[in-house]
């Protein structure tokens, strides 16, 4: 009885430090990807402002949806829509 008892309180220690441990990786993940996202938004502002200099004759500029699960999502699929709806509009 006190083996067992032994092994569930060995196996309890061994699952607390590997929850530990993964929540630290969680938090470096978290950290990084913050980072990347600021980097994001900074490069779109960037871009965003050298194309107002360049003064289109197409009003766009691209966004960030941080909530995206690709590249595509996350950068410029609001413009994306705006081209759609304006090709419909063109076939009418």
């Amino acid at each position: 009885m006190r083996r067992e008892m032994q092994a569930i309180e060995d196996d309890i220690a061994n699952t607390e430090k590997g929850k530990a441990a993964l929540e630290d990786k969680f938090w470096e993940v978290e950290a990084k990807l913050v980072t990347k996202l600021e980097e994001l938004e900074r490069h779109a502002h960037q871009f965003n402002q050298a194309l107002k200099q360049l003064k289109p004759t197409v009003a766009f500029q691209y966004m960030i949806d941080s909530k995206g699960s690709s590249p595509a999502e996350m950068l410029g699929m609001y413009f994306h829509e705006l081209i759609e709806i304006s090709h419909g509009d063109r076939r009418r």
